[in-house]
């Protein structure tokens, strides 16, 4: 499919264009809404980003120029206001003294590089 973007003049640029409204419009959803909880609110960005990595893995060939959107819509609402910010630093918390405890190290890192990705967004 990602072969399509190329053979149409300015095509990828109007998807990234979409794309990067949609991931905007998707996260400010979820960043200003006041009825998530914050371990609620970092699953769900941490649920948005494997999609969004999902498809530029599958259908978008891992093209880096569609990475580079992805990136920087996430660091756009991730830094709307300090809410996402808090809320990643209580989840880590929460699971450093609770779920971390009954889960294996392979099980722990998988969630940390999760939350760590997210981080990378700040």
């Amino acid at each position: 499919m990602f072969g399509l973007f190329k053979k149409c003049p300015n095509a990828l640029d109007m998807f990234k264009q979409t794309l990067k409204a949609f991931i905007v419009a998707e996260g400010n959803k979820l960043v200003k809404n006041e009825n998530i909880q914050n371990d609620e609110l970092v699953k769900k960005i941490i649920e948005f980003r494997q999609k969004m990595v999902d498809l530029l893995q599958k259908s978008l060939d891992r093209d880096q120029t569609v990475e580079l959107t992805v990136k920087t819509s996430f660091e756009s609402f991730i830094n709307e206001n300090d809410k996402t910010a808090r809320s990643l630093v209580m989840y880590l918390d929460e699971n450093f003294k609770k779920d971390f405890k009954n889960n294996s190290e392979i099980e722990i890192s998988e969630k940390v590089d999760k939350i760590i990705q997210i981080f990378r967004y700040l």
